[in-house]
């Protein structure tokens, strides 16, 4: 048995959890998670991740809108005794939670770890004459926007990014750690690096918040910065799944391995407006010749060069606190990337919570086949049979993709993706 088994089944059986941790009134969130019976959600909404952009250092994830059923007082006031926000400070950041999967026959839930979501309460509340009431949530990088990296104290001279991160991380006020209320303690995961920064000037940092500042320095070093759907907290190296996660398959595919899981018609997109065959990296406050790294062809009209079928096309990115090194790098692997165009591939498929932004997955659609008559038939020379014309609207076999937006739609039980020719 596996999550396979059950999206292959064409009736699954489905579940879905919503939890709260609230802050009691000493203002310190619960030890355990308080599970919100099911028949008192009228709308689960949707959950998503994808990568931010064509250089990317973060994945982003939505807000998230959830509509109960109040009739009976269960999300009212805090000061009502029916709530179950009852005897909390407030619900504005209450911590949530959501789960779901699939169970199998035999009760064993998938994927092992059901957690899709983990993010905060934002919104006031906004009570309805029809007794409901909707719940938005925000993803747990909000509280980091919140805060004015220049109010993160260490953060000086000689400083390599991993340990301005983990000053971020230590943040203290009024002597709590502030972020590691809501990321626990075993959920950060920062890795070692070896360049210096000065940030002893508050000029470096001004008007940022703590997460637009991770994403710059996360750009400066290569790397991703993230917290992932489980909650926990990444700075790392970037880099893709190496081996295949899934197998999406669509119509005229031999392939059975996980089911004909594509669910609707998919959307094939060319994508010229992301070739870039000139990357120019500014490292400095000024584009001057030693402080801008250029990547580009050699090309001459009438060759075989991307510069010639698509124009220049040329991506700029300044960063200050970037060294020649990490722009060297990030000009080489963005041109290798985008310097000819690949498929972005949109559709609908069964559900799967347990796959990724970035993880490798193959995919097989091959549209409806149309055949004609021979291309020749008799020619001057004698019998000339060169076959029948065969053509398809779309034409995907076994392609390797990644993930670059995921999308899960808890209300239908189904998953929306684009995936990202490799």
């Amino acid at each position: 048995m596996s999550i396979i088994t059950e999206i292959k089944k064409s009736r699954a059986n489905i579940f879905r959890r919503l939890y709260f941790k609230k802050r009691n009134n000493s203002g310190d969130y619960e030890t355990s998670w308080t599970q919100v019976e099911n028949k008192y959600i009228k709308k689960w909404g949707t959950i998503s991740f994808s990568i931010d952009d064509v250089l990317p250092s973060f994945i982003k994830s939505n807000d998230i809108n959830i509509t109960v059923d109040n009739s009976t007082g269960k999300f009212s006031d805090v000061t009502e005794s029916k709530s179950i926000f009852y005897n909390s400070v407030t619900k504005i950041r209450t911590l949530v939670k959501i789960e779901a999967g699939y169970t199998a026959d035999d009760g064993t839930e998938y994927p092992t770890n059901s957690t899709l979501f983990v993010g905060i309460i934002t919104s006031n509340s906004k009570y309805k004459d029809d007794g409901s009431f909707d719940i938005q949530i925000s993803p747990l990088t909000k509280v980091f926007d919140e805060i004015p990296v220049d109010l993160v104290s260490g953060m000086g001279v000689s400083q390599t990014a991993s340990n301005l991160v983990t000053n971020i991380k230590n943040y203290t006020q009024g002597g709590s750690y502030i972020f590691q209320k809501f990321i626990t303690s075993g959920g950060w995961n920062i890795t070692a690096t070896t360049n210096n920064y000065d940030m002893a000037t508050t000029s470096s940092m001004q008007n940022m918040g703590c997460w637009e500042f991770m994403n710059k320095l996360a750009v400066a070093e290569n790397k991703f910065v993230y917290i992932d759907k489980t909650g926990d907290f990444y700075f790392t190296e970037k880099g893709v799944t190496g081996t295949s996660q899934f197998h999406f398959s669509g119509i005229n595919d031999d392939n059975k391995t996980c089911g004909h899981n594509i669910m609707s018609t998919i959307v094939v997109d060319e994508n010229i407006d992301k070739v870039f065959n000139r990357v120019r990296i500014t490292y400095g406050t000024t584009e001057t010749s030693t402080s801008t790294y250029v990547k580009q062809e050699t090309w001459t009209w009438g060759d075989s060069s991307s510069s010639y079928y698509y124009g220049v096309r040329e991506f700029k990115y300044q960063n200050e606190w970037m060294g020649v090194t990490a722009a060297t790098a990030i000009a080489n692997t963005m041109y290798n990337e985008y310097l000819w165009p690949k498929l972005e591939i949109s559709f609908d498929s069964k559900f799967v919570p347990q796959l990724n932004v970035q993880n490798t997955v193959s995919i097989t659609y091959r549209s409806q086949k149309y055949e004609t008559g021979d291309l020749w038939n008799v020619g001057f020379w004698g019998s000339a049979i060169w076959g029948n014309r065969v053509g398809y609207n779309i034409y995907i076999d076994s392609m390797t993709t990644k993930i670059i937006s995921i999308t899960h739609n808890l209300d239908e039980i189904k998953s929306s993706l684009v995936l990202r020719e490799l």
